[in-house]
């Protein structure tokens, strides 16, 4: 049995590579060898768990993803493509819901939501409550915060929470 465990940390993991003015065949370092045998026969899944598991490849993943996120937030608080959280006509804040920020943000930045998803909702407690709308008001709230830190534009959010507190007469007044 242990010869076993011996013989499978032993595997040479090579890559051969058929170039059209040549052929290469190298040995990949150790750190790479796991990503290689996932490469040789493992699902895309597998694969992904492969490289994530590489110190200096995760690093690297990691910055792509920040990359695209960048990207996303910088596409959403555009004056092109105006999100509902910079619209602020007396129209456009009528029509205001969390709901419709929540289905914005999943339409149109998908990796902004998903991190805004997984770090809002905690998804083993689903089978308490499974309605969706109970979603809408962490992920569009955590969004509205996040994208108002970064244009002073994106305030749809705190203008309906203003006018809240001063129709509800919950501001202190001197």
């Amino acid at each position: 049995m242990q010869s076993g465990v011996q013989n499978a940390k032993a595997v040479d993991v090579s890559m051969k590579v058929k170039w059209p003015s040549k052929d290469a065949k190298w040995k990949l370092p150790e750190d790479l060898e796991p990503l290689g045998k996932m490469l040789a026969h493992g699902t895309y899944k597998q694969i992904a768990n492969a490289a994530w598991q590489n110190k200096s490849l995760k690093k690297e993943l990691t910055a792509l993803v920040l990359k695209d996120l960048e990207k996303e937030c910088s596409h959403l608080c555009s004056k092109k493509d105006l999100s509902c959280l910079r619209k602020t006509s007396q129209d456009s804040m009528l029509s205001f819901s969390m709901e419709k920020l929540t289905v914005e943000i999943q339409e149109r930045p998908l990796l902004f939501h998903s991190i805004l998803s997984a770090a809002a909702v905690d998804r083993r407690s689903k089978a308490k409550n499974p309605s969706p709308q109970a979603e809408f008001g962490a992920i569009g709230m955590a969004a509205a915060v996040c994208l108002h830190h970064r244009s002073q534009y994106m305030i749809a959010v705190q203008l309906l929470i203003t006018d809240f507190l001063y129709h509800s007469n919950w501001l202190v007044s001197n």
